[in-house]
């Protein structure tokens, strides 16, 4: 159970960083553009 819960949040951080990630790069882009 607490290696599930473990990898569980890896993941939801993981994927938190790349949502991030892409919200930090959309503007980014348009602007250069």
């Amino acid at each position: 159970m607490k290696n599930k819960q473990k990898f569980i949040g890896k993941l939801l951080f993981i994927v938190g960083v790349i949502i991030t990630f892409f919200t930090f790069l959309r503007p980014n882009k348009n602007i250069v553009r």
